[in-house]
């Protein structure tokens, strides 16, 4: 990614590369409305306008929210921690 995503104001995830789920959250930079583009590995993005990052870790789960500064929910899920015998 380019620096400037270090910078923006942005929440995007990726799509899980060899097991890893990857998570920016630039919340406190300025914002750049439709600055994200879109790749093979982006599963989602928000761009356009300020938001926080909530997370609950619960036993083997991981459960996610990203709110937007007007309360609304832009991307959620929860992340299952993988078994030995679960992996490829």
């Amino acid at each position: 990614m380019p620096s400037s995503a270090t910078t923006t104001s942005r929440t995007s995830r990726t799509k899980p590369l060899n097991g890893v789920t990857y998570f920016i959250s630039g919340a406190g930079g300025s914002l750049r409305p439709r600055d994200i583009r879109a790749s093979t590995i982006t599963a989602t993005g928000f761009d356009t306008d300020y938001s926080f990052m909530l997370w609950e870790i619960a036993g083997d789960e991981a459960y996610f929210q990203s709110i937007s500064r007007t309360g609304a929910s832009v991307d959620a899920g929860v992340i299952r921690l993988a078994r030995d015998k679960d992996r490829h």
